[in-house]
């Protein structure tokens, strides 16, 4: 692996988000650094609840969330064939009255082919090092990556 530092008034982010797109049009250079040398190809994460779905919504990004989800409105617990329980879900003032279903690579796919529709990467095989706050103006970040090794997103599953 290669370490570099670079010094650039940079807004630095460690997570794929959403909120890039909005970042890029107010003129701010970020960049996206990813510690694994891929995506997810498996879910630990499978909810999207009807805030985040609105927030998706005011940055162009709901329509296909919607299209992969499996909307939830209700979830019965059962133990041994028995129904222990039924809980609804049914929050008011919503236009996402549900909780979508939505696998995390599924969920990463999409983040990713938004950002790259927009002319943005996800940096892979880059871990964070450190940043330095000066006190005149930029932030040196060091950063370390792999030699040449750049994925790109993976197809979301039809």
């Amino acid at each position: 692996p290669q370490s570099y530092s670079v010094e650039l008034p940079r807004l630095l982010i460690f997570e794929l988000c959403f909120p890039l797109s909005s970042n890029a049009r107010r003129g701010l250079s970020y960049r996206i650094i990813e510690a694994r040398p891929s995506q997810s190809t498996h879910s630990k994460a499978l909810a999207i609840f009807p805030r985040t779905l609105e927030v998706f919504d005011m940055a162009g990004l709901a329509a296909p969330f919607m299209d992969a989800a499996n909307r939830v409105t209700s979830l019965s617990v059962v133990a041994h064939q028995r129904l222990l329980t039924q809980l609804r879900f049914e929050p008011g003032g919503t236009p996402y009255p549900f909780i979508a279903m939505v696998p995390q690579n599924v969920t990463e796919t999409l983040l990713v082919k938004h950002l790259e529709s927009r002319g943005g990467a996800v940096e892979y095989d880059t871990k964070f090092l450190s940043a330095d706050v000066l006190a005149d103006r930029g932030r040196p970040i060091k950063c370390r990556s792999a030699p040449t090794h750049r994925a790109r997103s993976q197809s979301a599953p039809s």
